[in-house]
């Protein structure tokens, strides 16, 4: 424990800047270091949509790369389709959707997802 606290003692807050491109708060923080709570993250995704749509691509292919390897796991298909329809392919996210195995029930999850794919 006597080893962790100089490491514990140096995380801390990192402080935040008043000027962003796009008019949001970042933080100000070291090249190689991450933000130091999951809430900074999230806030400079949300005012960033590239970053966000790069963050989503590996993602999209683990999610369809498990719904590949089992057709009846419907719980990644819904997410395969999900980040489809966030990358504005509602096309594919229907494809994906109809590829669910038939001997599998569809949840509500999954009938939701094809509602908003077709709304689109």
């Amino acid at each position: 424990m006597d080893t962790l606290r100089p490491a514990l003692a140096s995380l801390r807050a990192a402080p935040v800047a008043d000027a962003h491109p796009h008019g949001a708060r970042r933080p100000l923080v070291p090249h190689g270091e991450l933000p130091c709570s999951k809430a900074a993250l999230t806030r400079d995704l949300l005012h960033c949509p590239a970053t966000a749509l790069r963050l989503t691509l590996p993602t999209l292919l683990l999610a369809r790369q498990a719904f590949d390897q089992d057709r009846r796991n419907a719980a990644a298909c819904v997410r395969t389709a999900e980040l489809l329809l966030a990358q504005h392919r509602p096309t594919e996210a229907l494809d994906c959707l109809d590829q669910l195995d038939t001997s599998m029930a569809r949840g509500a999850a999954w009938h939701l997802m094809r509602a908003s794919t077709l709304s689109t």
